[in-house]
């Protein structure tokens, strides 16, 4: 079994080997990313909001993601999204532990959408998840 001390320094060095490879590192060109996110009228209580560039619509660049958290949300500053068109994954779950699952079950299926994300520092994104 590894000891605690050793685990942290593997952590350590994967996370160091992370920031050092291209694309994986912070990017002053991204958009940092916070809003809220509802379902029939209440916020989402845990969840997981993933950011890709629409290669469809000619855009590049990095997947950015987003924990869930008492419906709001926030990219980890100079880890946000590109600008352009996006395509956007939203998953919410219940919040409470069940089964296997520390952040309970799915409230709906993943909702998908498009999306422009204008150039800038930062992007206020309010989400409404169609309630059917």
């Amino acid at each position: 079994m590894v000891s605690h001390p050793t685990r942290a320094v593997i952590l350590a060095a994967v996370a160091c080997l992370a920031l050092a490879t291209p694309g994986c590192g912070p990017d002053k060109g991204l958009t940092d990313l916070s809003g809220t996110v509802t379902w029939r009228d209440a916020p989402v209580p845990a969840g997981v909001i993933t950011i890709e560039p629409d290669p469809s619509r000619d855009n590049r660049g990095p997947q950015a993601a987003a924990g869930i958290v008492n419906g709001r949300f926030k990219s980890r500053p100079n880890y946000g999204s590109v600008s352009g068109p996006v395509v956007i994954r939203v998953e919410g779950y219940t919040g409470k532990p069940e089964g296997e699952s520390i952040i309970g079950r799915p409230l709906f299926p993943p909702y998908v959408f498009e999306a422009d994300i204008p150039k800038g520092r930062r992007h206020q994104l309010d989400i409404v998840v169609p309630a059917k």
